[in-house]
Order: C-alpha cells, then structure tokens, then sequence
C-alpha cells in the first residue's frame, strides 16, 4: 500500500510524488469563483458571410469560418469576444 507523504515548501503542499497541491484549490483546480470567459461586452453585432461562407469579425477584422470551433463558439468570435449574429440565416 503506497503511503504519500506531505511537506510544505514555499507556499505548497508537496506530496510524496513531487506533484504540488494549491493551497487555494487543494488540487480541484478551481477555486468556485466565477469568472469570465469574455471580457467583450459590445453589442450584437449582425454579419452577412461572404461567398465562401466565412465571416469578417467587426470588432478585430479577423476572417473565420463558423465551422471551426476553436474561433467560433455559436454565438462569439473566440478571438476578441464580439457577438456575432449571421444574417441571411433563420435563428
């Protein structure tokens, strides 16, 4: 049976592993506090999608297609937070 072993060094709880445990989260990785993914509180803004079906960003001018989700969250462009509403499309 592995017993782990706890030490404090410099603020931190380190176990017998090495793996350092926060203090203000004891390890769950969050504190639950709430904070906010976008920092963008510009208004709707309504987008008509060029031909090859992406969307200028009015906010930062960025070009992005809808159907990556790593820029496109629904209803934001990831990159700047602008909320963006596709027209010429039933909601």
């Amino acid at each position: 049976m592995h017993v782990s072993s706890r030490e404090e060094r410099d603020g931190m709880i380190v176990e017998s592993d090495d793996f350092p445990t926060c203090d203000v989260c004891g390890g769950t990785g969050t504190t639950g506090r709430t904070v906010r993914y976008f920092d963008n509180d510009a208004p709707v803004v309504e987008v008509t999608p060029g031909a090859d079906g992406w969307l200028t960003c009015p906010c930062c001018g960025w070009r992005f297609t809808v159907r990556d989700r790593n820029v496109w969250s629904g209803l934001r462009h990831v990159r700047c937070g602008q909320r963006i509403r596709q027209s010429g499309r039933d909601a």
